[in-house]
């Protein structure tokens, strides 16, 4: 028939078909007229959709005839999209599970509907949603567990159903999980385990964006696994499976009750099937799941692996060197997996034997070369950073071997590269702070521009207060023999006391400034002053009043002050900032502390050397401070000897202190010499 005629005898068909005196038989080869229409010409006007939609909905109770409409609805969305989006907003939906519930035992009309429903859910999301909302996922449901020749195209059906936008409404329960892994223990093609897969996949990320939603997330991984095992060589489905395990380990709380050994069997055998040298094609994506899979279980719990580390690590690392050294191309296609392989090194690198495999094998040198190929790629570089800052912590070998490999410059490229990202500066200044192992280290990170780079780090990421913390503690163990000249134009003390003073309520801020304020003391006057026109002795007593309570803090900060007052320039500044105070509320604060008593009193012994100061200590009383920590710690010749110095030095050339409270001083001096006579 020419095809200028079809919508003419189309409607003609219809006209017939709506007639009063029409019967199953009629009906049927009508459907199977307009279905052939179809199938020839692809085509079919609008204004005979209402009257198809109406006859099948009159025609309920004939199965015959819903088994024919339902497969003309699917001809249409298969090869009309259009046309098939109007089908849904006129109640197609409907009329597919309808005929579902009305013929639970017509396998055709099942088998029909299914792939209608099939095609409907694959038009849009509006046409999903009126899929879900006519009961589409109960109806697959029940076909798929009645029918097992309908397994793969109910599959197919839920796969694309449960694949939700993140806006939409919660779809998810348990008996869901359970229909699928039920499905898939029962012998299917690959196709019908690739929809499985899916559809546990697309209903996990689903679930997981739901609240109050619990589901047996280890069965369903273990069902994955059994699954797959014997089809191992068919990518695309493997592909599929390490999706649907990732979606999985996402889930999980705790790793109890799960076989580790054999997901990591199943993850090693893959791994070496696609690194490209057993005739199979190198695939990223396929690498980047399996990662990911790792990644998400080691974060839930590392421990459950450490068996099976020196496998894992191998693994990794033979791919993290094929990325690196031997594939060809845009290193970006590799990234995601990489970035993915840290990750779970870095994981496994919390434990002891972790991170001694991941160094035996030779981890160093693999990061290495992965930071100087993906250089610029700034989470590779973070990532590699953190993870060469794990593995040199306290290590001296691996320290050596970032020398002898080229590390260092790699680690200071990478903190030039990318200034503001916190999380590579952090890592990096903490692997150089590990490297500081002698002065010809410290001076070669120097000449490198560390030093530098981790005084911009201050400056650039201000705010950041771990940076800050860190890099403190970083320069701390640079700084050692270090040329004045690189010091000085660093401007390493500033930056230090500028970080100190924007976070002053954080102790562990304090605690690293003051230390490396302590250790530039140590290097001379030239370095004193710098800190005290730095405004460092400001910013030192505003730490002690902040943390008065912090015995720590306090005794850091009074050995600062005890260097500091050998210049008569710092003198004048201390008294100017009311430091002694602070010192002996510290005092009668942490009175307990012998430590802190002690630095305490080699402070005021340093300060009584200048008449401001001297008169200061006497107007706090801090000769009672002293006489009251002596009755506390009386059993201590140390404190007990270096306190009768200090009440000396401070009450020499000047009574007018001895006089106020002169019965207890020497009660207290008295006691000491006849507790410790052989010091006296």
């Amino acid at each position: 028939m020419p095809s200028y005629k079809r919508p003419l005898e189309t409607k003609l068909v219809i006209k017939t078909m709506k007639a009063p005196s029409s019967d199953e038989n009629l009906q049927v080869a009508g459907f199977g007229i307009i279905n052939n229409f179809l199938a020839l010409a692809a085509m079919i006007f609008d204004s005979v959709l209402d009257d198809i939609l109406e006859i099948i909905s009159s025609q309920k109770n004939q199965s015959s005839v819903q088994e024919r409409a339902c497969q003309l609805i699917y001809n249409i969305c298969t090869k009309d999209n259009t046309k098939a989006k109007c089908i849904v907003e006129c109640g197609g939906a409907h009329l597919i599970t309808d005929a579902m519930k009305m013929f639970p035992e017509q396998f055709r009309v099942q088998q029909a509907a299914c792939r209608a429903l099939a095609a409907t859910s694959n038009v849009d999301e509006v046409s999903k949603q009126a899929v879900i909302d006519a009961g589409g996922i109960s109806a697959t449901m029940e076909a798929m567990h009645k029918y097992p020749e309908l397994r793969r195209r109910a599959l197919q059906i839920l796969s694309l159903l449960f694949l939700r936008n993140e806006t939409k409404d919660a779809i998810a329960d348990e008996n869901m999980f359970r229909a699928i892994v039920n499905a898939m223990s029962h012998p299917m093609d690959v196709t019908g385990f690739f929809y499985a897969f899916a559809a546990l996949k697309n209903l996990t990320l689903h679930s997981q964006r739901c609240s109050n939603v619990t589901f047996p997330v280890a069965l369903s991984a273990d069902a994955v696994l059994k699954a797959t095992d014997a089809l191992i060589e068919n990518k695309d489905l493997v592909l599929e499976a390490l999706g649907a395990l990732w979606a999985l380990a996402k889930s999980m709380d705790d790793l109890d009750g799960f076989g580790i050994h054999t997901l990591v069997f199943f993850l090693m055998k893959v791994i070496k099937m696609y690194r490209g040298d057993r005739g199979i094609k190198f695939n990223p994506m396929i690498y980047r799941n399996a990662f990911g899979v790792l990644v998400a279980m080691t974060e839930v719990d590392v421990d459950k692996f450490e068996t099976h580390i020196p496998e894992i690590a191998d693994g990794i690392l033979s791919i993290m060197y094929t990325c690196a050294q031997e594939l060809t191309g845009d290193p970006s296609h590799y990234s995601e997996l990489i970035s993915f392989g840290l990750k779970v090194l870095i994981n496994m690198s919390e434990l002891s034997l972790g991170k001694a495999e991941i160094i035996h094998m030779g981890g160093i040198v693999a990061t290495i070369d992965v930071l100087q190929t993906y250089q610029g790629m700034h989470e590779i570089q973070t990532l590699g950073c953190t993870l060469l800052s794990t593995l040199s912590k306290d290590n001296l070998e691996v320290s050596l071997c970032l020398f002898e490999t080229d590390g260092v410059d790699i680690i200071i490229s990478a903190m030039a590269s990318d200034p503001m990202n916190s999380d590579l500066q952090i890592s990096s200044v903490n692997t150089l702070s590990e490297l500081s192992i002698d002065d010809e280290a410290r001076e070669f990170i120097s000449r490198k521009g560390g030093l530098m780079l981790i005084t911009n780090a201050m400056k650039n990421l201000k705010e950041d207060n771990l940076l800050q913390k860190n890099a403190c503690s970083a320069l701390s163990a640079l700084v050692s023999n270090v040329p004045e000249d690189l010091l000085i134009k660093s401007q390493v003390i500033p930056t230090v006391i500028d970080s100190m003073k924007y976070h002053s309520k954080i102790l562990d801020v304090q605690l690293e400034g003051l230390i490396f304020l302590h250790t530039m003391c140590i290097k001379g006057r030239k370095f004193k002053g710098a800190i005290a026109n730095a405004g460092g002795i400001s910013t030192i007593t505003t730490a002690a009043k902040e943390h008065l309570t912090s015995s720590d803090l306090l005794v850091r900060a009074f050995q600062v002050i005890s260097t500091l007052a050998t210049l008569d320039q710092c003198q004048t500044m201390i008294s100017e900032s009311n430091f002694i105070f602070a010192l002996i509320n510290g005092m009668m604060a942490n009175i307990d502390s012998k430590d802190l008593q002690m630095q305490a009193c080699g402070a005021l012994c340093a300060l009584s050397s200048d008449p401001q100061n001297k008169n200061m200590i006497h107007l706090q009383k801090g000769t009672e401070a002293i006489v009251f920590a002596m009755r506390v710690h009386f059993d201590s010749e140390p404190f007990q000897t270096l306190a009768c110095k200090t009440i000396l030095s401070i009450t020499v050339g000047d009574n007018a202190e001895a006089s106020n409270n002169k019965g207890d001083v020497i009660d207290a001096i008295i006691t000491a010499m006849e507790k410790f006579p052989s010091v006296f």
